[in-house]
């Protein structure tokens, strides 16, 4: 692992984007007392100089540039992300891209900003003094918008005391809490309460499927998280376009949650690493297990292929077992194991 650590590049993005608040004091609201100045101005003890909306295109643009690393790395303490080898080049030019759209915003916002500060304080000519006191110029508030990212090769130095085995080491178990909180995300946004969903919904489990993929290296058990994001996708076939039957979204749902469950999901691929290790379980033992699954059942969707699988665009959508038969029996209780 240390090797292919070794060729993995750390991500750090750094983008700075200022927020139109300003500390208030008692003196600012003594002359228009004991008028309050509006909600729109004025918040958690901050005036607001200039109109929020402004700038919102930069943050825009910021939380896209969070995603494209997010999408393909895992973050390394509060360093940044870890990136494969094989995306190092498509994630460099596609920052590259959205640090020139951001700069192209911020000369298209900062030639009209100060027309922008003037027509706020027009909104508000009762407290135009204390707008204007604490108002900074364009210039000053140009000065304050950057965006910056860094990309370098990770390599542990010296005596080796520090964390960064630890941190390294750590990684599979990271991976896992971003994969458990996107299939919590996905769960609440798109499947909970409704009874049908379109095949839009099935687009953040390829995802995830493909940054496991992609990050596969860090872990043995990482291919056993692969492989149950797979029995995911191949709950049940999707139609050819529009929303999915209410059978197929139940199907999909119930085969989602064993993802959005931690504890049950970290027991699961516990259980799965030491029978595969052991060679105490073959493939078919596994899709067996498949066939009976209890929805109470801590383990709902346990079998995974030890074959490798198709890419995510290749994947097809097959049956998952139903709720309807007969359920395991009960396993005795066993401590929290740590999932890598």
């Amino acid at each position: 692992m240390q090797q292919q650590m070794s060729e993995c590049a750390l991500v750090a993005l750094e983008v700075s984007i200022p927020t139109p608040g300003r500390k208030a004091s008692k003196a600012d609201f003594k002359k228009a007392a004991p008028d309050l100045p509006p909600e729109a101005i004025s918040t958690m003890g901050a005036f607001r100089i200039f109109n929020p909306k402004a700038i919102a295109p930069l943050y825009n643009l910021k939380r896209e540039a969070e995603r494209a690393i997010a999408k393909v790395g895992i973050r390394f303490g509060k360093m940044g992300r870890v990136i494969a080898p094989d995306d190092i080049e498509a994630v460099e030019a596609e920052l590259n891209d959205i640090r020139d759209r951001f700069f192209a915003k911020k000369a298209e916002i900062m030639a009209d900003f100060a027309h922008q500060q003037e027509a706020w304080i027009e909104q508000f000519p009762e407290w135009e003094d204390v707008l204007r006191k604490k108002m900074g110029s364009p210039a000053e508030i140009g000065d304050k918008i950057g965006f910056r990212y860094q990309m370098m090769k990770i390599q542990p130095a010296g005596t080796g005391d520090a964390d960064t085995e630890e941190t390294i080491t750590g990684l599979s178990g990271q991976l896992l809490e971003e994969i458990h909180q996107d299939a919590s995300e996905l769960m609440e946004n798109s499947f909970i309460g409704r009874e049908r969903v379109t095949r839009k919904a099935l687009r953040p489990i390829k995802e995830m499927r493909e940054k496991v993929n992609r990050l596969i290296f860090i872990s043995p058990k990482a291919m056993i998280l692969r492989d149950t994001i797979d029995r995911v996708l191949n709950a049940c076939p999707p139609p050819s376009e529009g929303r999915l039957t209410e059978e197929q979204t139940d199907r999909i749902r119930s085969a989602l949650h064993l993802i959005a469950d931690k504890p049950a999901l970290t027991t699961h691929i516990e259980r799965v690493f030491e029978a595969r290790r052991n060679g105490t379980v073959s493939v078919e033992d596994e899709e067996d297990s498949d066939e009976a699954p209890s929805p109470d059942d801590e383990a709902v969707i346990s079998g995974e292929s030890a074959d490798p699988v198709e890419e995510a665009d290749s994947v097809e959508i097959t049956e998952e077992a139903d709720d309807t038969a007969a359920p395991n029996p009960p396993e005795p209780e066993r401590p929290a194991v740590p999932i890598f």
